[in-house]
């Protein structure tokens, strides 16, 4: 199934989460746009995640660590500088924050936008273990020799 829309370009996500940023009181907001920009999550899940040392984060609810789709975002936006230290007790407010800056459209994308431009370039951008039964004969052989 093709999306509705193609996927916002990397700039108009970059532009917005500091367009964001600049607005007084709409730094968590900005914070929280950037984490599901960079790592394509439910906003609802970073409620308790855990950093990894490569820039990783760990979801309770995913066995695996979520890769950034872009790792210099993790520095351009400063997540892990940026993020609010009580975030388990304020959440709620910061969630309600960055929903009113998407409909009073202080910023253009909304997070279905931000998500489907994750999803979209994780194919193309992260690396994919290849499964052994999915090799083509030749590229078997060349590991068998080499």
């Amino acid at each position: 199934m093709k999306p509705i829309h193609p996927p916002p370009p990397d700039q108009a996500i970059v532009d917005d989460y500091f367009q964001l940023s600049r607005i007084k009181g709409f730094g968590s907001a900005a914070w929280l746009y950037g984490m599901i920009a960079t790592y394509g999550v439910h906003p609802k899940e970073l409620k308790d995640f855990k950093w990894n040392l490569n820039n990783t984060i760990k979801i309770c609810t995913k066995k695996k660590e979520i890769k950034p789709i872009h790792p210099q975002w993790t520095f351009l936006f400063q997540l892990k500088e940026k993020q609010p230290s009580d975030i388990e007790d304020c959440f709620e407010k910061i969630k309600s924050k960055l929903n009113k800056a998407i409909e009073t459209q202080k910023v253009s994308l909304n997070l279905t936008d931000l998500q489907l431009a994750y999803q979209l370039r994780k194919g193309l951008y992260l690396p994919k273990k290849e499964d052994p039964q999915t090799q083509s004969p030749f590229s078997l052989v060349l590991s068998a020799r080499y």
